[in-house]
C-alpha cells in the first residue's frame, strides 16, 4: 500500500529525512546532510532552507549528527522564512508554545493566513489611548461609554465600558496585558477576540447583578479573561512553557499590584465598599468566561479523549452562565436597590 502524502511542513521534512537516512538509525550524519545539498533531485527545500541547513552544516564535525526533531526544528525555524511577518509569527508562535508543541504550532502557523490579522488587541489599544489622552476620565466620555445599569438597555454598554478608564494607572495596566497577550492572537487570532468580548460582557452582566446603580469603566474583566487562559496555559505546561519565570513575574505582579490596591481602597473605604468588591466580582466573572472558553475554544493541535470530557463540561457550564446572566440581567434591580 503506498504512504499517505505528507500535508503538513513537518510531515515533509520527516519523509526527506527518512529518505537521506540510509542507515536507518534515526539519524543523520554531516556527510548525509552534505548528500541532500548536493544531490539534484527536487528536496522541496526552499532557497532559505537549504542556506540555513548549509550554515548548520558548516558548524558541525564529521562526527555529529541530526536527529529527527532537530532537522525539523532547524528547517522551520523563523530563519526560513522569507518575509518579517512570517519570521514574527513563528517567533510569536515559540514564545507562546510549550517545547513539546512547537513543531505542531509551526505546522498551524504555516497555513496561517494572516486573514483575519492579528491585530485586534493592537487596535483596543490604540482607541483606549486615544480616547484617554483627548478626553481623558471625564464626566461627557465616561457617560458616553461606560456601563450602567438602568442603561443597561443599550447593549452597547454591556462591551463599550472597557474603551474608558478612571485613571493613568488603571489604563497602564490594562494596556500593558493587552500587548503582552498579542502573541496569543498571532496563534488563535479570532479565538482571543471572542474571549476578550465575552470576558467583557462577563463582567459587566455580574457587575449589574451586584451592584445594579454602579457605574463600570475600564478594560480590566476582559483583560482577566485573557490572563485566565494564559496562567492555565503556563500552568499545564510549566516544564516545556518558554520564558515561564518571566511569565510568571508578570502575571504575578499584575495580580499582586490589583490585589493591593483593591485591600487598601477597602481599608480606607467610606460608607459605599459595595463601589469596591463589585467591580473585582466584574474581573472574576471575566476570569471565569476566559478559562470556560479557552477550554471550549482555544486551538487544540492533539485531541485527547480526556479532554473531549472536559470541553463538553466547559460548553454545558458555560451555556448555563450565559442563560442565568440573560435572565438576571432582564431583572430591574436598580429599582429594588433605589427602594430599599
Amino acid at each position: 500500500m503506498d504512504k499517505m502524502a505528507p500535508t503538513t511542513p513537518t510531515e515533509e521534512l520527516s519523509q526527506l529525512f527518512h529518505v537521506i537516512d540510509v542507515s536507518n538509525n534515526e539519524l543523520v550524519t554531516n556527510k548525509e546532510l552534505n548528500g541532500l545539498l548536493r544531490n539534484d533531485r527536487p528536496t522541496r527545500l526552499s532557497i532559505r532552507q537549504k542556506q540555513v541547513l548549509s550554515r548548520q552544516i558548516s558548524r558541525m564535525s564529521k562526527d555529529d549528527y541530526m536527529d529527527l526533531t532537530q532537522f525539523e526544528d532547524l528547517l522551520t525555524s523563523p530563519s526560513t522564512k522569507d518575509t518579517f511577518w512570517k519570521k514574527f509569527v513563528v517567533i510569536m508562535g515559540d514564545l507562546t508554545t510549550p517545547a513539546d508543541r512547537k513543531l505542531k504550532v509551526r505546522d498551524y502557523l504555516a497555513a496561517y493566513s494572516c486573514c483575519p490579522p492579528a491585530i485586534f488587541l493592537f487596535i483596543i489599544s490604540i482607541i483606549q489611548v486615544v480616547i484617554f489622552a483627548l478626553y481623558g476620565p471625564s464626566d461627557e466620555i465616561l457617560n458616553a461609554f461606560e456601563f450602567h445599569g438602568p442603561w443597561r438597555h443599550q447593549i452597547y454598554r454591556y462591551f463599550s465600558y472597557v474603551f474608558v478608564h478612571a485613571d493613568l494607572t488603571h489604563l497602564t495596566g490594562n494596556i500593558l496585558m493587552q500587548l503582552f497577550c498579542v502573541p496569543c492572537e498571532v496563534v488563535d487570532h479570532w479565538r482571543v477576540w471572542i474571549i476578550y468580548v465575552v470576558g467583557a460582557v462577563f463582567g459587566s452582566s455580574s457587575y449589574y447583578i451586584l451592584y445594579p446603580n454602579g457605574q463600570l469603566v475600564g478594560a480590566s474583566a476582559a483583560v482577566f479573561s485573557l490572563l485566565a487562559i494564559n496562567i492555565a496555559e503556563l500552568i499545564m505546561n510549566w516544564s516545556q512553557m518558554p520564558l515561564r519565570h518571566l511569565r510568571l513575574v508578570f502575571y504575578g505582579s499584575y495580580i499582586l499590584i490589583h490585589i493591593s490596591e483593591v485591600s487598601m481602597r477597602l481599608i480606607y473605604a467610606s460608607d459605599d465598599s459595595m463601589a469596591i468588591i463589585a467591580p473585582e466580582v466584574a474581573h472574576f466573572a471575566g476570569f471565569l468566561g476566559g478559562i470556560l472558553l479557552g477550554l471550549i475554544m482555544v486551538k487544540n493541535l492533539k485531541v485527547e479523549q480526556h479532554e473531549i470530557v472536559i470541553r463538553t463540561v466547559c460548553i454545558i457550564f458555560f451555556s448555563l452562565l450565559v442563560v442565568a446572566l440573560i435572565g438576571l440581567n432582564c431583572f430591574d434591580f436598580y429599582e429594588i436597590a433605589y427602594k430599599v
